[in-house]
């Protein structure tokens, strides 16, 4: 971070513009409870998976 806080000022120093560095949602550890929109998206995903699995793959299909 200390690195790209210095390149950040090197390049403003010289009149470059920088867009602002966006940190994705899952790098804080407070979205992955219950209840964020994260993990709905997660829980979709997981069931999508398992529903796609129980169909099409022979190993899955006597699981309850």
């Amino acid at each position: 971070e200390a690195e790209e806080e210095r390149l950040r000022k090197e390049f403003e120093a010289e009149g470059r513009n920088l867009a602002l560095a966006e940190k994705p949602e899952t790098s804080d550890s407070n979205v992955i409870t219950p209840g964020t929109q994260f993990m709905a998206a997660l829980s979709v995903a997981l069931q999508y998976y398992i529903q796609s699995r129980l169909n099409h793959n022979p190993g899955w299909w006597r699981t309850k």
